[in-house]
């Protein structure tokens, strides 16, 4: 299939890109969860977007002509748009998609007794010796410490990334490689993100690592990793119990991918019904008319 999907994608570079992040690690095991809680239910306009996506198939019929978050005209209709709209990710669900995913993360956590906190400030500090000017003088701040995880550092920092793997509102292109390489977009970004802050994170004796995975499926090497670490922390805690299976670790992780995966369809769904479909358009223009009253405001002072 890979192998098709990479040939397809010298004239269907897009595509080949989706449907290849589709068909990544981790990228479907949100079908196999049970939702234990209300909070984990999916909606069934969630669930027809998601199924839609994930076939390549175009939204149905009844979708906006324009986006409802920028008002610019569609030229396409599986959502790329969605993700890449500056407005959309403002207003809409951009933030609360990643605070989802550190938030189900942190729970996984400390399910497994490993205290998370998500209160990061201060602990790395400005970066003194940087590239850049401006990173000197500003706090690098992660989302997650794991208190404890590995017992040699003070704590292991965590980063949490969300990256699509196809750029611009129109016309749409894959990011480097993405059309031909599975994960092609969250391999890059976690180098990136290993760049800004391991360095730094080694020097004030913190492990980092950065949990990158991408809109439209795979999960990056080094995030699945930590999952395993603390899947072995769970061992430790429950091998006092009798007739514990050997494969107890493997499950672990598969329990704890379930749940990310299904956080992550999630946030997909809200983006593209946020800006395909005018949800929450509302709140888009209520945001935007107090921005305007704002300015008006400021510069009614200024006189």
């Amino acid at each position: 299939m890979h192998a098709r999907l990479a040939a397809w994608g010298s004239n269907t570079k897009v595509a080949a890109a989706q449907l290849l992040s589709m068909a990544g690690p981790r990228s479907t095991d949100w079908h196999a969860q049970c939702p234990f809680a209300n909070h984990m239910k999916l909606s069934t306009p969630l669930i027809a977007i998601i199924i839609r996506a994930e076939l390549y198939l175009p939204q149905p019929g009844d979708a906006l002509s324009k986006c409802g978050a920028c008002g610019a005209k569609l030229a396409e209709a599986h959502g790329h748009h969605a993700m890449c709209c500056k407005d959309n990710n403002e207003f809409i669900s951009r933030k609360g998609w990643h605070n989802q995913l550190r938030d189900v993360s942190m729970d996984i956590a400390r399910g497994a007794g490993v205290h998370a906190s998500p209160k990061c400030d201060g602990l790395l500090g400005a970066d003194e010796v940087a590239f850049r000017e401006q990173d000197r003088h500003k706090d690098k701040v992660a989302d997650i410490n794991f208190y404890r995880l590995r017992p040699q550092l003070m704590g292991l920092l965590a980063d949490v990334c969300i990256v699509h793997n196809i750029r611009g509102t129109q016309p749409h292109t894959p990011v480097a490689r993405a059309a031909v390489e599975e994960g092609a977009a969250v391999y890059g970004l976690g180098l990136e993100k290993m760049f800004k802050y391991a360095a730094l994170a080694d020097r004030r004796f913190y492990g980092f690592i950065p949990m990158c995975v991408a809109t439209w499926g795979p999960f990056g090497h080094m995030f699945i990793e930590s999952f395993k670490e603390l899947a072995e922390a769970a061992a430790r805690r429950n091998e006092a119990l009798n007739n514990m299976p050997p494969d107890f670790g493997a499950r672990q992780v598969r329990r704890y991918m379930r749940r990310l995966s299904l956080a992550r369809v999630r946030g997909m769904a809200k983006q593209i019904q946020s800006a395909m479909f005018g949800v929450r358009r509302n709140r888009i223009a209520a945001g935007r008319l107090a921005a305007r009253l704002d300015d008006r405001e400021e510069k009614r002072y200024d006189r």
